[in-house]
């Protein structure tokens, strides 16, 4: 669920690494999150998202606002109105990723039947890894449990 009128926090300074590549970001963001529960209540929460020039290439709004930081080392008074448009526009994309929660039942009961060895050696994996959203790790480790 999303709760557009909630403050967004953006980390500028030392944000934590890409939890999906590992590489640094130039930039997090957190924001108010919530979720209905089996019984159907509300669960609020707070979601931390980081803006990754590796795993979130290609995707308009967080290339728009990599592009303007790569530029700017520094922000300018007359850039703020420029980086407050990117960095919303970004955010607003994260905000509105939502967890396939089909995809996500399967591969956690395939996990638990020890049938992800057999998925991942058939390429069933990698083969729906497009499908997922970009928080996701693309690759699954199934011997460690590593995703990457």
């Amino acid at each position: 669920m999303i709760e557009e009128d909630d403050a967004i926090v953006l980390q500028l300074a030392d944000p934590p690494n890409c939890p999906r590549c590992g590489e640094p970001g130039p930039v997090s963001a957190q924001f108010s999150h919530s979720w209905k529960n089996a019984g159907g209540e509300k669960v609020p929460g707070i979601r931390e998202v980081m803006l990754c020039p590796v795993c979130n290439r290609d995707e308009p709004a967080a290339d728009g606002l990599l592009a303007f930081l790569a530029a700017h080392e520094t922000l300018e008074p007359s850039e703020l109105e420029t980086f407050h448009n990117l960095s919303a526009a970004w955010v607003a994309v994260a905000r509105a990723r939502q967890v396939d929660q089909q995809q996500l039942d399967d591969e956690y009961e395939a996990r638990a039947t020890g049938n992800c060895r057999q998925q991942c050696a058939d390429g069933e994996g990698a083969a729906r890894a497009t499908d997922r959203p970009a928080e996701w790790p693309t690759r699954f480790d199934c011997s460690t449990g590593a995703g990457h």
